[in-house]
């Protein structure tokens, strides 16, 4: 495809699989089986069918695009995301979740306190 890039293992995941590539001056992700930790422990994010939120066409390819729901999850998660958390969040107060269920399932999840009230205080809104 392109160059792939030397990857680091770092402390936030135990993502199972993980190879970061530059195409055309990009960088993307594949991963598998995509896990971060945190003080209470490990959150696996379940990507399935519900998980995707639209397929966009780019260059012949149908692309998946996962949901802002599983997002607004897995940013809290990750150290210095809080400006996409609140991104997020500030749009799905104006415009509403389109998969309450995504939320509701990560709920099930190993998540730490604050960051499951968050999720059940924007699912009361």
């Amino acid at each position: 495809m392109e160059k792939k890039k030397k990857w680091e293992k770092s402390s936030t995941y135990s993502t199972k699989y993980f190879y970061e590539y530059v195409i055309n001056g990009f960088d993307v992700d594949v991963m598998s089986g995509f896990a971060v930790n945190h003080n209470n422990g490990v959150f696996r994010y379940i990507f399935d069918n519900n998980s995707i939120s639209e397929f966009k066409l780019i260059n012949g390819v149908n692309i998946p695009f996962t949901s802002l729901e599983d997002w607004y999850v897995i940013y809290q998660l990750i150290p210095n995301r809080q400006t996409k958390v609140d991104m997020i969040e500030t749009y799905i107060l104006s415009n509403g979740i389109k998969k309450p269920m995504l939320l509701e399932r990560a709920l099930e999840g190993c998540l730490p306190v604050d960051v499951r009230l968050k999720i059940e205080n924007i699912l009361n809104s």
